[in-house]
C-alpha cells in the first residue's frame, strides 16, 4: 500500500497493524517506555498520552497490548533503588544506557510468554 499525507499517531499505528497482517504476521502493540521525570511524591508515574492511543488502537484492531509503561514504572518505584534507576537513563530522561538494556532486571519486565 502506498500512503501519502500526514497522519496522527493512532492512524499510523492502524496502518502498521494492517500492513503487518497483510504480510501474514501477528501484530503486538506495546506502550512506550516511561520517562525519568518524577512527580512531587518522588515516584515515576506512567505517561498516559500515547499509552491511551496505543491501547485504543489495540482494542479497535483486536491486537494484544502490553503496557510496558506501567510495568516499568512499577519496577522503578517498588523494586529498584533510585540510584539504579538514575544509572539507566542518559541525561535526556528518555533513552536508557545501551549496556543496561540487556541486563536481567529489565528483561524481567517482559511477560514470560514473550521470552520463550
Amino acid at each position: 500500500m502506498l500512503y501519502q499525507g500526514i497522519y496522527t499517531y493512532g492512524e499510523y499505528l492502524r496502518i502498521y497493524v494492517d500492513e503487518i497482517r497483510a504480510r501474514g504476521a501477528n501484530p503486538l502493540l506495546l506502550s512506550l517506555t516511561s520517562r525519568k521525570g518524577r512527580g512531587e511524591d518522588g515516584k515515576i508515574h506512567p505517561s498516559t498520552d500515547k499509552t491511551e492511543v496505543i491501547k485504543a488502537v489495540a482494542e479497535e484492531k483486536g491486537v494484544p497490548f502490553i503496557d510496558f509503561n506501567s510495568a516499568i514504572c512499577d519496577k522503578y518505584n517498588n523494586v529498584f533503588d533510585s540510584a539504579k534507576v538514575e544509572y539507566l537513563y542518559y541525561s535526556d530522561h528518555i533513552r536508557k544506557r545501551p549496556s543496561a538494556i540487556s541486563r536481567p532486571p529489565l528483561r524481567s519486565l517482559c511477560p514470560s510468554w514473550i521470552m520463550t
